[in-house]
């Protein structure tokens, strides 16, 4: 059997078609094996500038933010106890005193007080809130860290700070015991109202615990 011309050409031809095939199949496979190997490395720096990112975020926010003392996750605080514009109908220094018996439950006061760790849930074994008539009838009946102060108890504020969270905002203000078994003790005081973007708004409210002592009733 004899091949013309024309079988030879498709002979290459065929020939040519299966060597590009094949060129293409093996170009392929590199290409893929190039990419898996790169992959994990790809993944390395993605995951390092992510982390950097949300290492880096908060510091730069925080030097950004004039007045910035904290931020997290869940928001800001501004410390403006410097700056008497804030303090609206109080100032820094000011004396207050309670206005009852009070529960001061670790650093806040309360008249109704729960504990809830995990281990311990106080509404769940005393059947809600703990009164001060409960702790007065059995001090030694609830946690460590729960005591009762007398009414007229005195405090000097000396911190007021501008909250904010992602659905809230507020007020802060911390005050020094001044009588009794815990003076020096940091407390927090509330109800108070007022709106955290607008100065001399600050007060307390009808509600607060505590009431302002006029100039010269101080003990």
């Amino acid at each position: 059997m004899q091949f013309t011309q024309r079988d030879e050409a498709r002979s290459r031809g065929a020939v040519q078609k299966v060597r590009a095939k094949t060129d293409y199949t093996e170009n392929r496979k590199r290409r893929i094996k190039s990419v898996t190997l790169l992959q994990p490395l790809s993944f390395m720096k993605t995951c390092h500038w992510t982390l950097l990112f949300r290492v880096m975020l908060p510091l730069v926010a925080a030097i950004a933010l004039p007045g910035c003392i904290f931020l997290s996750s869940n928001g800001r605080t501004y410390d403006v106890s410097s700056n008497p514009a804030w303090w609206g109908e109080m100032h820094r220094g000011e004396i207050v005193a309670l206005n009852e018996d009070t529960l001061l439950d670790g650093s806040k006061l309360t008249l109704g007080a729960f504990k809830d760790n995990g281990t311990y849930d106080s509404q769940r074994l005393f059947g809600g809130p703990i009164t001060v008539e409960m702790f007065k009838a059995n001090p030694g009946k609830y946690w460590e860290d729960l005591h009762s102060l007398p009414k007229a108890t005195r405090f000097r504020c000396i911190k007021l700070a501008r909250w904010y969270s992602y659905t809230s905002s507020g007020y802060n203000i911390s005050a020094e015991i001044l009588d009794g078994e815990f003076k020096g003790k940091i407390v927090c005081i509330y109800p108070y109202g007022g709106e955290p973007d607008k100065k001399g708004s600050f007060k307390l409210k009808p509600a607060s615990l505590v009431h302002p002592v006029e100039q010269g009733a101080e003990r």
